[in-house]
């Protein structure tokens, strides 16, 4: 990738080293998987698993490492939420994450190529997602809560 980086930024037309030009649409492609990858790589390994190569992976990662029980099954909200909060946790130690702090800040912790968090709509207190089936979900400021106590108590443990 670094036969397409010019003076720090990217470098289009991209050219392979034989000199034949790259299809605007396959150096696009390739440009979204590196974020992706580079994105996953900045998270704790059960959820970069987890974005990699799904809940069955993760869970099998995390039965051995003894993180949780067998048959555990979390949303990608879920997983989303606790990447959230030990991020947050991380960066203010003294002033542990609230649930707005956690709130306002998941669409920086979401994945930029395939996102988690769809719209969150302060008047009805709803968060509306997509599912890993890409199937849409709605969640409400107290469940959303229950998932933050519950993350808490799992990074705690």
């Amino acid at each position: 990738m670094e036969l397409f980086v010019g003076d720090s930024e990217w470098g289009y037309p991209a050219v392979y080293p034989c000199g034949r030009e790259m299809e605007p649409d396959y150096f696009t492609e390739n440009v979204g998987f590196i974020a992706h990858v580079r994105w996953v790589s900045s998270l704790m390994p059960e959820n970069g698993i987890y974005q990699l190569a799904g809940d069955y992976a993760r869970r099998g990662y995390m039965q051995a490492k003894n993180l949780t029980g067998a048959g555990a099954k979390f949303s990608k909200l879920t997983v989303l939420v606790c990447e959230c909060v030990q991020r947050l946790n991380k960066l203010n130690v003294d002033n542990p994450a609230t649930w707005r702090t956690v709130l306002n800040n998941l669409h920086t912790y979401d994945n930029p190529v395939n996102p988690t968090i769809e719209n969150i709509d302060h008047d009805d207190e709803l968060i509306f997602w997509a599912d890993g089936k890409g199937k849409a979900r709605t969640t409400s400021f107290g469940q959303f809560r229950n998932l933050i106590t519950k993350a808490k108590k799992q990074i705690n443990s």
